[in-house]
């Protein structure tokens, strides 16, 4: 996994301040101000080795999600409303490379790279199961994940 910090670009900076909080919620419209002052985006690239479908709902319903297991026992949790439409049965890459805000982790943007790569459905996993996921979290990088859940995975 590489990780590195860029500039926003302009079309990311405007997916940023569309996301924003409304002003009744300052504590939070006031990070995501912070954040878009700071201008910039987190870039990672990571392989990926095994990937699960999250999706109970038909696409339009729901953002998608994906839980992507990497080398060495780490995970990626990725969803979204724009970013990852369409992928119903496979990744189209087993390389990744997302963008992501460094603060709220607001997925900017993806790449995908290499051979496809099936996706795994468990039954009865959902966002509330997988421990580390913020509720509004899009881009989520997991290091500690249970054995317990790594075996219910099949990826212990």
């Amino acid at each position: 996994m590489r990780k590195v910090n860029r500039p926003l670009l302009p079309t990311e900076r405007f997916e940023l301040r569309k996301w924003r909080p409304p002003f009744f919620v300052w504590r939070s419209r006031s990070r995501a101000d912070q954040e878009l002052a700071a201008g910039v985006a987190e870039e990672i690239d990571v392989e990926i080795v095994k990937a699960w479908g999250l999706n109970s709902c038909e696409e339009g319903c729901c953002e998608r999600r994906y839980l992507l297991e990497l080398g060495g026992g780490s995970y990626v949790w990725i969803a979204s409303w724009v970013h990852l439409n369409g992928l119903e049965t496979e990744l189209p890459g087993r390389c990744l490379t997302m963008s992501r805000s460094p603060v709220s982790h607001h997925l900017l943007g993806v790449r995908w790279a290499g051979e496809r790569i099936a996706l795994h459905e468990p039954p009865g996993l959902s966002r509330k199961g997988i421990p580390g996921i913020w509720v509004s979290g899009e881009c989520e990088l997991l290091n500690d994940l249970s054995e317990e859940f790594r075996v219910y995975l099949g990826a212990a």
